[in-house]
């Protein structure tokens, strides 16, 4: 499904924390997580510094025909990007123990909270 009518603006932004802040929550409306894909400041003399950003996307497939409609819920958790409950913790350790890859335990958190926002990064750092 095509969102990039969605992050569309005209706006000049004071800094790329502002850029970051209005594109995670353009994303949000539409579940959809904003990660930097890639930056690069440009240098003296170079050219013109860049964000480039991206989706992040977990290893199930989505079908876009899907009949059901997801309602957007606002909770004090999906404002804390990448932190994960203490039930998803103890279930993040328990399937760590048990030798299961990264990205299925992330398959995992999302098939039992549809609006939870990790990312790998998310996993492999709590695994640490």
């Amino acid at each position: 499904m095509d969102h990039s009518d969605q992050f569309i603006t005209y706006s000049i932004f004071n800094g790329k924390d502002a850029l970051l802040r209005w594109a995670r929550v353009q994303g949000k409306m539409n579940n959809i997580v904003i990660v930097t894909k890639r930056s690069d400041y440009g240098g003296e003399g170079k050219r013109r510094p860049r964000v480039i950003l991206a989706y992040e996307r977990s290893g199930n497939y989505k079908s876009c025909k899907s009949s059901e409609t997801t309602d957007i819920r606002v909770s004090s958790r999906s404002f804390i990007w990448g932190r994960l409950s203490e039930e998803e913790n103890a279930l993040l350790v328990d399937m760590s123990k048990s030798l299961v890859k990264s990205r299925d335990i992330l398959v995992t958190l999302k098939d039992r909270d549809a609006m939870n926002v990790s990312t790998m990064k998310t996993i492999y750092n709590a695994r640490i």
